[in-house]
């Protein structure tokens, strides 16, 4: 779920009942000019006073369709919950945008949702993320109350895993995802060309992280991508990484990370590389938040048939999200110097320094328990040295004497990428999840032997803890 805060809401009142309801909050948005949307919220706010729930949700679901606003959102969430229709109550108030560390009254009435649901687990840890993060004295008492009814009700779990154990304690994760798919042309990796086979495959994801909140984190992941046939291709990865936070005002961050991963290719040491990142965070408002980061790497062959490939690589990056109701957009710029030693042969010189600019976009939604994206980004490459290749032709004159003719040919790459994916995921239970993704890439050169195109799809399932 993306969170951010309800900065819109001018509350008329707020007041709590008995255990087990939500916090009503009855939410006005004067942010819209439209007349026809101000009619139909006066309408509805109307008619959820006089607590006829149904009507003022026709209201505000036509007002919603007129002008997407969190405040409308939270308001149709509310009459679906005195309706006692717990789901659609539920999906409504995940829609909304709150940031992830704070507690408003939209995660109470999540929590509360969650409870009707008979989800205590999720209750309970929501109600726990209130108490922790929730600068309203008035929440904090309400969901501690929470807490005592579900220990009362013989719904709590003890666990070192629950949210307040986890506040300054350590806190862990992991994440398990396995797909299965299709690659109608499998490119080479050390030339980032095409190699014109089409092939299935498994492609593995593994995650653990351990953290403290806001101060730092360690991070092991493990990616392989094994083919049917085209073994040859086969990648394996493994890194390890710290991160250190530096909390600062307004709940911006800076961080520095240290990271070292291993790469195989086809079952044999390929790469290695080390890199040392650093990033800031801050949050613009309740809508935008952005991100400036930047890293020095060394990228070692671990074998020497691979020489040509080690060398340095830097990057500066940005990147802005922007997200309203249950969608979010992002938008992104890379640079990136590669600067590496290159192939000499006797015939032949081969560059792999080079610059690369790409600028990406995304959009993504959450219905419920379901989430989709569409991502795209553009990728131009400028070599840095000219690309030569020297080859003699022989031929056979008519009386029979041989002739030898070299020619040479050079051209300095420029490479033109474009890259486009949608890619979904449907929580069945808190763990575990169905995922798919199709995607297409396009890359033009002013050398032939560069330009391919690649089409991947995959279906897998994915199981966090």
């Amino acid at each position: 779920m993306k969170i951010t805060t309800l900065n819109n809401f001018v509350c008329a009142s707020i007041f709590a009942v008995s255990l087990g309801t939500t916090l009503n909050v009855h939410a006005k948005d004067t942010s819209a000019d439209n007349a026809e949307y101000q009619q139909l919220l006066t309408q509805g706010h109307s008619l959820f006073k006089a607590k006829d729930y149904s009507k003022a949700l026709s209201f505000y679901l036509a007002s919603q369709d007129l002008e997407p606003l969190d405040s409308t959102l939270y308001n149709i969430g509310i009459c679906h919950f005195k309706l006692k229709k717990w789901p659609q109550a539920l999906s409504y108030f995940k829609q909304i945008t709150i940031d992830e560390q704070s507690a408003t009254v939209v995660t109470y009435n999540i929590a509360v949702t969650y409870k009707k649901l008979k989800k205590f687990s999720q209750a309970q840890q929501t109600f726990e993320h209130i108490i922790l993060w929730a600068e309203d004295d008035k929440l904090i008492n309400l969901a501690s109350q929470q807490i005592k009814a579900l220990k009362e009700q013989g719904n709590y779990q003890v666990s070192t895993h629950s949210t307040l154990a986890q506040s300054n304690k350590l806190d862990w994760q992991a994440l398990v995802n396995v797909s299965y798919g299709n690659d109608n042309n499998v490119l080479e990796p050390d030339e980032d060309s095409a190699s014109n086979t089409s092939d299935q495959f498994i492609e593995t994801l593994a995650t653990a992280s351990i953290m403290q909140k806001n101060n730092w984190s360690l991070d092991l992941l493990y990616y392989g991508n094994q083919y049917s046939q085209a073994s040859d291709y086969d990648i394996s990865l493994i890194s390890l990484s710290g991160r250190k936070y530096f909390p600062l005002a307004n709940k911006d961050k800076l961080y520095l990370e240290l990271s070292a991963d291993k790469i195989n290719l086809a079952g044999q040491p390929y790469i290695s590389n080390q890199k040392l990142s650093v990033g800031y965070k801050t949050k613009l408002n309740s809508s935008n938040t952005v991100k400036l980061s930047g890293y020095l790497k060394r990228v070692s062959d671990d074998d020497s048939a691979y020489h040509y490939i080690a060398g340095t690589s830097s990057r500066l990056a940005a990147k802005w999200w922007y997200g309203t109701g249950n969608a979010q957009w992002t938008f992104g710029a890379k640079f990136t110097a590669d600067r590496r030693n290159d192939r000499l042969t006797e015939t032949s010189f081969t560059s792999y320094s080079t610059n690369r600019l790409l600028i990406s976009t995304g959009r993504a939604w959450q219905w419920g328990d379901f989430h989709l994206g569409v991502n795209a980004n553009y990728r131009m490459s400028e070599y840095i040295d000219t690309n030569s290749a020297t080859f003699t032709i022989v031929d056979v004159t008519d009386t029979g004497i041989e002739e030898s003719t070299e020619y040479t040919t050079s051209a300095t790459r420029s490479d033109k990428r474009f890259y486009v994916s949608v890619d979904g995921e449907y929580e069945i239970t808190p763990n575990w999840s169905i995922t798919g993704e199709i995607n297409r890439t396009d890359n033009s050169s002013n050398i032939d032997s560069y330009e391919y195109d690649q089409q991947n799809m995959m279906l897998g399932v994915s199981y966090q803890f």
